[in-house]
């Protein structure tokens, strides 16, 4: 079983390529694991223009001790926050995390909270 969230991950151009320069200096099994984990996100973009690049994944168990995702996190904390942003949403109402500065990207990727209700006509 376990603990499920959506993720996703915006990296600007410089940190897309430093994201390929950090992979190019790891072991073969970690980069072989991050390239799997990136590789089957549920949504890749590369975005021609700005050469940025997004990742999202629907339903992924991202735990810090996994190794993939331990290299993902602390690769992020290497990057300067106006190169990337990370949000992940977990199952709990108040499990939201949000980190980088790269808020004026080319997907548009942003978080939204909102309050759903019927209206009267609709409630019967």
């Amino acid at each position: 079983m376990g603990y499920y969230s959506d993720v996703s991950l915006c990296l600007s151009k410089t940190g897309a390529a430093r994201l390929r320069e950090k992979l190019e200096n790891t072991a073969p099994e970690l980069k072989q694991e991050v390239e799997e984990l990136l590789e089957y996100a549920d949504s890749h973009t590369l975005d021609a223009s700005s050469e940025a690049a997004f990742w999202w994944w629907s339903g992924i168990k991202w735990y810090s001790d996994f190794p993939d995702v331990g290299f993902m996190e602390a690769f992020m904390r290497e990057l300067d926050e106006k190169d990337y942003y990370f949000l992940r949403i977990g199952e709990a109402d108040d499990d939201t995390e949000r980190l980088g500065c790269y808020l004026d990207n080319p997907f548009n990727m942003y978080l939204v909270r909102s309050i759903h209700f019927s209206g009267p006509e609709e409630i019967t």
